[in-house]
């Protein structure tokens, strides 16, 4: 078996991917010219440009909390493991591109289009990528061996087949970019789910079979 490294240093490389692409989001924003008394107006006028930015951070917000998620289950990482979890992550790098494509779309059916069909090809193409490092972990029995029996039911099933709803968002882009979008929301509201399993630690089951005693104890 191929040395493991700790997931320490890898998921310190996704708070700083993390941190840079939400800051190009934000930078991106900018304030709508307006007259005097108009500020509300231009602003609502501006509220799918924002929402377009609010989506995406979502987005990348979820993706670094299931990604250190996914770390923390692990015993450790090899080099493939590495490099897929490098790449699926490299889509955020793609958000600013892809949220700024969709906030400029306006109500145009067929720009809205292509803008939601590009968010959500980039989205698809992570997540397959993120199923194999999923199923990669199971295959190589990376997983830590404290990690609870609903995680294992749960979680695991449900990352190797969340690339369906993008992937169902990319196809609906060809009939209707509403549907599409809703679809890309969903993806969202799934991967906000909260898992309600536990990661059981060596330390924590010899803290719980072997209680410290008090001082005065025999």
């Amino acid at each position: 078996m191929q040395d493991l490294e700790s997931p320490r240093e890898l998921s310190g490389w996704v708070d700083a991917i993390v941190a840079i692409a939400a800051t190009l989001l934000v930078l991106d924003l900018r304030l709508p010219e307006h007259s005097r008394g108009g500020l509300g107006h231009a602003l609502a006028a501006e509220r799918q440009h924002y929402a377009a930015y609010a989506l995406g951070y979502v987005l990348v917000v979820l993706g670094w909390i299931n990604t250190k998620r996914l770390l923390r289950y692990l015993i450790g990482v090899d080099y493939y493991l590495t490099l897929m979890v490098i790449l699926t992550n490299g889509a955020w790098t793609l958000s600013p591109f892809a949220v700024g494509t969709l906030a400029s779309a306006g109500h145009d059916v067929h720009d809205l289009s292509i803008a939601v069909r590009l968010m959500s090809g980039i989205i698809t193409g992570s997540m397959i990528i993120w199923a194999c490092a999923v199923t990669y972990a199971s295959r190589r029995g990376l997983w830590q061996p404290g990690l609870d029996e609903t995680t294992r039911a749960i979680w695991i099933p449900g990352s190797q087949l969340v690339w369906i709803v993008p992937a169902a968002a990319f196809a609906a882009s060809y009939l209707s970019p509403y549907a599409a979008l809703g679809l890309v929301v969903l993806y969202a509201l799934i991967a906000a789910m909260p898992v309600p399993g536990r990661l059981e630690t060596a330390e924590r089951r010899d803290h719980i079979a072997d209680p410290p005693r008090s001082e005065g104890g025999s």
